[in-house]
């Protein structure tokens, strides 16, 4: 009785759990975090940074910049050829292009949710590991069966 939506709109909901279980490790660690910067193509899906920003209950916000990784590597450049003294002075390099706030209703909607997620990791996690031994010793024709699509 699913749609193709609602498979699309769980992948989404999937990365987001990811993302808040990365948080929460923050968050013991003594780490809070107050906004999640993201760029890259699914940025640009403003349905899918609003699930992400319900989920995680924080402001995120897309950057102007798509590959920020080539940024941070020219910046890390300039700092270690000590063209610049602190990677900080780059902070207006790139800017906030758009903001998506959390809809706190739904944040508390997700977050029944995703103690069911972590839930069901917990009681199959040690089906994840059969799984990968299972398609470690088949790799080899796994491999030639995807060359051939």
């Amino acid at each position: 009785f699913h749609t193709r939506k609602d498979i699309i709109r769980s992948v989404f909901e999937a990365v987001s759990f990811q993302s808040k279980l990365m948080l929460e490790e923050f968050e013991k660690n003594g780490l809070l975090v107050s906004s999640v910067n993201v760029s890259g193509g699914v940025s640009q899906m403003p349905f899918a940074m609003q699930v992400r920003a319900d989920i995680l209950g924080l402001p995120i916000q897309v950057l102007t910049e798509v590959e920020t990784t080539a940024v941070g590597a020219f910046i890390f450049t300039l700092k270690a050829r000590n063209e610049i003294s602190s990677v900080r002075l780059m902070k207006g390099f790139v800017k906030v292009k758009k903001k998506y706030l959390p809809n706190m209703h739904n944040h508390n909607c997700y977050a029944s949710i995703f103690l069911f997620y972590k839930q069901l990791y917990a009681n199959n996690k040690n089906l994840f590991t059969m799984r990968k031994e299972m398609f470690d010793k088949i790799g080899h024709y796994r491999k030639k069966v995807l060359e051939n699509l």
